[in-house]
């Protein structure tokens, strides 16, 4: 449609902007919506004077809403994960939009520069942080963690109940009368895979 100049290596070369929009117009139903859709960690609200935010809640939901009461892009949601942790996500989303037609795409969130002389320890640490927290609590760390220890000190081949009951022990850091109950517990994830019946048959 004539948005792109075509380049003869192939491919295109086109004029693109970025913008922010908020993610929801209203409280959402449920924290997992939350959860799904925000990417974009917050500011706790408490850190701000008194009245700057306007809370509103719902069910497992939390909204810190500014802008006249509104909510935008510069709202905060609490939520708890399915892991006990408080999560407090920004109400925003970023795009961007190939200009001269109607196509966009969302933006993965980058708070680093890609300059050298921009970029900071501090913000490398965060980034480091934020990337390890995310692949440690990713819903198939679990099972791979399980699968792995398993066929460690096992079995090359477990069964899926198994994997199934090594990586529930690793999620709730219990098996038996092992581990502190925390996410990730490596006390209750080797007790379950040592001391479970395929592990001794």
């Amino acid at each position: 449609n004539g948005a792109c100049t075509p380049l003869e290596e192939g491919g295109c070369l086109c004029s693109t902007s970025a913008f922010e929009g908020k993610v929801f117009n209203e409280m959402p139903t449920r924290a997992e919506d939350v959860l799904s859709n925000l990417y974009i960690g917050a500011y706790d609200p408490s850190s701000f004077d008194e009245g700057t935010y306007t809370i509103e809640e719902g069910d497992g939901v939390k909204a810190y809403l500014v802008d006249d009461n509104e909510y935008s892009s510069n709202t905060v949601f609490e939520v708890t994960n399915a892991h006990g942790r408080t999560r407090l996500l920004k109400n925003s989303k970023q795009f961007v939009r190939i200009d001269g037609s109607g196509f966009s795409f969302r933006s993965a969130p980058s708070f680093m520069s890609i300059l050298n002389e921009e970029a900071s320890l501090r913000d490398a640490r965060y980034e480091v942080d934020a990337t390890i927290d995310h692949l440690l609590y990713h819903p198939n760390t679990a099972p791979f963690m399980a699968t792995r220890l398993i066929q460690r000190f096992v079995t090359s081949n477990p069964t899926p109940d198994y994997v199934k009951t090594v990586a529930t022990a690793f999620k709730t850091g219990k098996y038996d009368n092992f581990g502190s109950g925390k996410y990730g517990d490596l006390a209750a994830t080797i007790s379950a895979v040592l001391l479970e019946p395929d592990a001794l048959s």
